[in-house]
């Protein structure tokens, strides 16, 4: 499918990794979806809408946002994720959000830390470029799940594609 494009390396505007951190010791995959709606529909899809909507473009995974109100900066999710047929328990909090461009959490799962995120873009004709990332330090052991959360990543991303552009 030519509109979801994946990418394992960082490039210009991504997001930071923590300075002392070399970039071989970081897990790092980005996918990108050309989605053929505006990006305040995109945007209401996939973040004001998350903790709805994320279990539809993911099966695996069940969130229960466990404060009242918008998502914000500070907003923290329990995350129920089936992974590699284990159940995994754990909270995804937003460290950062910047309407109609960026949403990044912090998503911690045991004693796993990582970040992952959404970038959004306006293209022409009122098509949006939907960037996911996640990151995660290389000693986590997430390096030898590298491929499968690519794979889930893009099922993601086509799915959130399809679900928009059916509406």
């Amino acid at each position: 499918m030519a509109d979801v494009e994946n990418k394992s390396t960082n490039q210009s505007g991504d997001p930071k990794i923590p300075e002392n951190a070399r970039a071989e010791d970081i897990v790092r995959v980005f996918t990108t979806t050309i989605i053929h709606k505006p990006i305040n529909t995109v945007w209401a899809f996939c973040v004001e809408n998350h903790v709805v909507n994320h279990p539809k473009w993911d099966s695996d995974i069940k969130l229960e946002q466990l404060d009242s109100g918008p998502i914000r900066v500070g907003t923290i999710i329990r995350r129920t994720n089936t992974r590699y047929g284990k159940i995994v328990v754990g909270t995804q909090t937003v460290i950062g959000l910047e309407k109609y461009k960026s949403i990044t959490f912090e998503i911690v799962e045991g004693p796993i830390k990582s970040r992952g995120g959404m970038i959004f873009e306006v293209l022409a004709s009122a098509n949006t470029k939907l960037t996911s990332f996640f990151e995660a330090p290389g000693d986590s052991g997430m390096d030898k799940h590298k491929d499968l959360i690519e794979q889930m990543m893009v099922r993601s991303g086509r799915n959130i594609k399809l679900m928009l552009e059916e509406e």
